[in-house]
């Protein structure tokens, strides 16, 4: 018998949670490394924990150790990369907000894509080779929860397994504090910024309020496990490896009752854990789950299983349908006044804006570099007092490659 009072609650609301983060790959824009990461991390965090819930609900039997061996290095990974996105996020939309990302060269925009690469991808693939260094155990099974790693507790641990996540969340939260005191610090100046790199100040408000969530939730989780786990009892010595691994081949298998045993912490702790991804995920949908391009795609995904009970979609009014079309039509000219912004043949600097200039063109015959220098952060620039960071020194060439980065 089953002693988990979640059940059947918690898989419903983690596939759900799923669903919420998966759904929304097909359409968020591909320059958002760091939400794109974050979504597709805590999809696969989601899935992970409903398999493992459906499979040792009530039990504790190796009976999927294949699985296990899958499971356990998705959730070594899952611990890094979620606060690794975060982290890109905010510094993503720390630059942006004192004025460092709005226009990138091919070659700065390949680095900043292999920086993102290396923090979300490249450090969970990182642990995950690192984890079998301190492995004293196949995995371990907990009944009501699934497959866990199990590690050696040794300082070796520590440094390897259980200090990335919180150095990545600290400086997340270093990151995200630095973006909300520019925020406040520019005021207005910040809504000629966003318009002048055509984001919209609602959808970079609640990508901050994603990321510090993510931040504000996993950090101080990571750090009470492993105070948690210190206070166990005294470490032990990292002999070799050969007595580290000795008993590597053995499964150890909890039942419920035992685990549960030890004491209010620790369980609220392993309800905790379950529960953050449901809370990313269900924070998402709230925060951007509510647009038409959300809703569109959430339905396209909702309709057709609901079809096979009966269920239909409710045809839109006439109403809908031009106030639809509308929008559609806002979308595709504001992208196109985007685009001919941002040509590098129609974009010359001046001091005071960005502007077309068709007789230059005829004149040079092309877009020649153009050499910025001076004093850029005298009031009336048209960028406020900040702009010299934009350019990050007081000379800034601005070549025929460049392009705007969005949010």
């Amino acid at each position: 018998m089953s002693l988990d009072p979640t059940w059947p609650a918690y898989p419903i609301m983690v596939f759900l949670s799923f669903l919420a983060t998966a759904v929304p790959l097909t359409w968020i824009g591909r320059d958002n490394t760091g939400m794109i990461f974050l979504l597709l991390w805590l999809a696969v965090a989601c899935i992970n924990e409903f398999v493992n819930t459906i499979v040792w609900h009530g039990n504790a039997l190796n009976s999927a150790p294949i699985w296990c061996d899958i499971s356990t290095r998705i959730n070594i990974a899952i611990g890094v990369s979620v606060p690794a996105s975060a982290l890109c996020m905010c510094r993503r939309l720390y630059r942006i907000a004192s004025m460092k990302v709005f226009i990138l060269t091919p070659r700065q925009r390949r680095r900043a894509m292999i920086e993102d690469l290396a923090l979300c991808l490249g450090i969970p693939v990182l642990e995950i080779i690192l984890q079998y260094v301190v492995s004293d155990h196949r995995f371990i099974i907990f009944e009501d929860i699934g497959c866990l790693a199990s590690y050696f507790n040794s300082w070796e641990t520590y440094v390897l397994m259980y200090s990335w996540p919180i150095i990545l969340g600290v400086i997340g939260a270093l990151y995200a504090g630095m973006t909300i005191y520019t925020i406040s610090k520019k005021g207005k100046e910040m809504d000629d910024i966003l318009r002048s790199a055509n984001i919209k100040k609602s959808h970079y408000t609640r990508v901050i309020i994603l990321a510090c969530c993510e931040i504000c939730f996993a950090t101080p989780f990571s750090i009470a496990v492993m105070v948690l786990d210190l206070s166990l009892g005294p470490l032990s010595h990292y002999k070799n490896w050969n007595y580290v691994h000795s008993q590597y081949s053995e499964v150890i298998q909890i039942p419920a009752v035992l685990w549960r045993s030890m004491g209010p912490t620790w369980i609220v702790l392993d309800e905790l854990y379950r529960w953050m991804f449901v809370f990313l995920g269900f924070t998402f949908f709230a925060l951007f789950g509510l647009s038409m391009e959300a809703k569109r795609a959430y339905g396209r995904v909702f309709w057709p299983v609901a079809k096979v009970f009966g269920m239909k979609p409710r045809e839109p009014s006439v109403h809908e349908e031009k106030t639809l079309e509308f929008q559609q039509h806002a979308t595709a000219s504001s992208a196109s006044t985007s685009t001919q912004a941002t040509d590098p043949s129609d974009l010359t600097f001046r001091r005071d804006s960005f502007s077309s200039d068709p007789s230059r063109d005829e004149r040079q015959g092309k877009m020649e570099p153009t050499t910025v220098k001076g004093d850029l952060s005298t009031p009336g620039n048209g960028f406020g007092h900040n702009a010299v960071n934009w350019f990050h020194s007081s000379e800034y060439t601005l070549n025929g490659t460049s392009d705007f980065i969005p949010v």
